[in-house]
């Protein structure tokens, strides 16, 4: 960071130390403040780091997160499955559908 501005674009490792200590909706609100200046070809492993884990991010919460970061075009193109679950982790039922079609709109 310098003069108080963020590094554009904010490469996801510098994402996830920025997000790092916050959880549920607090990080999703984080997550979709940074989205403008955050990379684009998120691997599934990049965007596991910026979500967290599922203690830190679950259920509706990342959901919510994984929409907004789908809707912007963040994550690279041809998602594996491997990429795709590590992304989906916390998330069942609703969330998890809703997570995949967000994905799948890519």
């Amino acid at each position: 960071m310098e003069g108080g501005r963020l590094a554009q674009p904010l490469c996801a490792q510098e994402a996830a130390l920025i997000v790092a200590g916050t959880t549920g909706s607090s990080r999703t609100a984080a997550i979709k403040h940074l989205v403008p200046i955050l990379q684009s070809d998120l691997s599934g492993e990049e965007a596991r780091s910026i979500l967290g884990s599922s203690d830190e991010l679950a259920e509706v919460a990342r959901q919510q997160a994984i929409s907004v970061l789908a809707n912007a075009r963040k994550f690279k193109r041809n998602l594996s499955g491997a990429e795709v679950e590590m992304v989906l982790e916390g998330t069942s039922g609703g969330s998890r559908t809703i997570a995949i079609q967000a994905l799948s709109r890519m």
